[in-house]
């Protein structure tokens, strides 16, 4: 059932990623078993690390990332797909992220996943603030983020500076 489900994403299908992806969510809540996936959290001089273990045989999505960062893979194998494609994720494997993007993945050994991204480091922060900080849910939520004030301000301050 699970890899059938990463199957649908057909290369050269007319369904845009982002709508793909949201049916996978919703298929994932009404046809599989939700299983809680623990997050460790590391925060140090302007990191924020969050790594995950994932069983095998899990799909799994993640979030709408607002800026550019870092994924390392530093145990098992994934296959994911992204708006770019389908691949074999293997560790060990360190990705750079753009901003926007979204992933969606069916391991196939037990995979370590962490995320690190660049939070100001002038000021401690309680874990949601960071998720809220760093993430969007969904696609109209990154549209409104990158017409928001905060991004012109950030593109204002590296014309400037």
């Amino acid at each position: 059932m699970t890899q059938d489900i990463l199957a649908s994403f057909n290369d050269g299908d007319d369904v845009p990623f982002d709508e793909a992806v949201h049916d996978l969510e919703e298929s994932i809540k009404r046809e599989c078993e939700q299983i809680e996936i623990p997050v460790k959290h590391y925060i140090l001089n302007g990191l924020y690390a969050r790594e995950i273990v994932i069983p095998p045989g899990v799909v799994v999505t993640g979030a709408i990332h607002k800026h550019e960062h870092l994924n390392i893979i530093s145990k098992g194998k994934i296959a994911v797909v992204t708006a770019e494609g389908r691949k074999i994720v293997e560790a060990p494997a360190t990705i750079i992220s753009p901003p926007g993007t979204k992933r969606a993945g069916l391991t196939l050994d037990e995979t370590v996943w962490t995320t690190i991204s660049a939070v100001p480091h002038d000021e401690e922060f309680e874990i949601e603030h960071l998720e809220k900080m760093l993430v969007c849910e969904t696609k109209e939520d990154y549209e409104r983020y990158l017409e928001s004030d905060e991004v012109k301000r950030k593109v204002l301050a590296r014309i400037e500076g």
